[in-house]
């Protein structure tokens, strides 16, 4: 990752971090556009948190919804490298 990235990174997660935790994942997309690699790294990333108590929990089905809503394909993008 180089420093412009990590720097885009440690921004979109610091944002999304502000909001409370049931809105992370609309938040997250809302971040991201649509660069997928960056919500899979962010979203990774707070998970992990002390915060994301229940984040993990979020159904895969709803993100993907609203990634699809936001124009964010969340299907193909991991598999297509």
């Amino acid at each position: 990752m180089n420093s412009e990235r990590w720097h885009r990174f440690k921004d979109v997660v610091a944002r999304v971090m502000e909001w409370d935790r049931r809105e992370w994942p609309a938040r997250l997309i809302a971040e991201c556009g649509d660069d997928v690699d960056l919500f899979f790294e962010a979203s990774s990333l707070l998970a992990l948190s002390p915060e994301a108590s229940d984040f993990i929990e979020i159904p895969a089905l709803q993100i993907s919804r609203q990634a699809d809503v936001a124009g964010l394909s969340l299907r193909t993008a991991r598999g297509s490298r």
